[in-house]
């Protein structure tokens, strides 16, 4: 059996996070009015089968995270022996996330762009209270190709009020 990277960071990052809850006592908690934050381990896929099959495809095992947008910013995910860490140096951090490569150019914070994006679509701010964020984590320093993030935004009310769809390239297009 194959250990892929993504799969083995994934597994010490859990791993490092229960052992370091115990040694320490401390439970992180997500706030009571914050969204819950996970490791998603995935898998994707790709064949070309127009015009005519193709013998090239691939196929490879990923990790995502689904964050709470403010949670992430707060710090409040910020794990201790830099197992994950939001901004900063990504080759600091075995899982990191920055926000230079999120919706726009520029190094505002996640919420600042996903706001300034949604404000200019006609979105008013109390339909933009809560951002959870679905998008693949540098890994071990490695900002790899990030082809789909996705940002779910709700309401004051909770309630879903738009989903946003980033997609990337390999040419660096969005």
């Amino acid at each position: 059996m194959t250990v892929t990277i993504p799969l083995l960071v994934g597994a010490l990052t859990i791993v490092g996070t229960w052992f370091i809850s115990l040694s320490t006592g401390k439970k992180r908690k997500t706030p009571s009015n914050g969204l819950r934050s996970i490791i998603i381990p995935a898998y994707t896929s790709h064949a070309r089968h127009l015009p005519k099959p193709s013998r090239h495809a691939f196929s490879y095992p990923l990790l995502y995270l689904g964050v709470d947008v403010d949670a992430l910013e707060n710090g409040q995910l910020d794990l201790p022996g830099r197992i994950l860490g939001y901004g900063g140096r990504p080759w600091t951090k075995c899982l990191g996330l920055r926000t230079d490569g999120y919706l726009r150019p520029g190094l505002e914070s996640l919420r600042e762009k996903a706001e300034r994006l949604l404000t200019e679509q006609g979105l008013v701010e109390a339909d933009m209270a809560h951002m959870w964020l679905v998008t693949m984590p540098s890994f071990m320093g490695f900002e790899g190709i990030n082809p789909l993030s996705v940002w779910y935004i709700y309401s004051e009310k909770r309630e879903l009020t738009c989903v946003i769809l980033e997609v990337h390239n390999t040419f660096g297009e969005k």
